[in-house]
């Protein structure tokens, strides 16, 4: 499918579908239960049921209902119409911004709300950073910044300068023993 006027016109069907169906979300149950059995029978593709306003509606009736008032979520919050729009653009044009060549204009942007977060927080102007798209990313970017400073500053002598030697470790890594490593958490 390519970007044509019947994608275009299923796009305006999908975005009215789906405001419709949030600005009625209150004349539905949160979740409409059913065994994983009978939902696999519901949403089974098969070539007879191939519209996608029908396998539209069946996935929003048999989803959990995010955006519903007596909805009390774990971790998954309900999206807002701007950052479904937005994901709408992201989506459709489809920008990395790991190298600037990849997208200008998303980098840009990356730095300015960097630069914004860093200034809520109070850090100086030379502090820096980067998005990225969850936790567990941000952990291990986090901890490979962590890395870069200690090997930068680990290889840095009293006088300042800089030592191509490699950097050395006051206290040796050790595994832990196996007895605690086999343990079980007790919660």
């Amino acid at each position: 499918m390519q970007f044509d006027e019947s994608s275009r016109l299923l796009a305006h069907q999908l975005v009215d579908q789906l405001f419709d169906h949030v600005q009625q979300i209150g004349s539905r149950p949160v979740v409409d239960w059913h065994s994983a059995a009978e939902l696999e029978e519901l949403l089974r593709l098969d070539p007879g049921r191939g519209d996608a306003r029908v396998l539209t509606q069946l996935l929003l009736d048999h989803s959990i209902q995010l955006h519903h008032p007596s909805y009390m979520g774990h971790q998954v919050c309900p999206p807002a119409a701007p950052a479904v729009l937005a994901d709408l653009l992201i989506s459709t044009m489809n920008q990395s911004t790991a190298v600037w060549e990849m997208s200008p204009a998303g980098t840009v942007i990356e730095k300015e709300i960097v630069r914004w977060l860093c200034d809520r927080v109070g850090y100086s102007a030379e502090a820096e950073g980067t998005a990225v798209s969850g936790g567990s990313a941000a952990n291990l970017t986090g901890l490979l910044a962590a890395r870069a400073h200690w090997l930068a500053t680990s290889r840095q002598g009293a006088d300042g300068r800089m030592s191509s030697a490699p950097p050395t470790r006051t206290t040796p890594w050790r595994a832990p023993p196996r007895s605690w490593a086999s343990r079980r958490p007790t919660c």
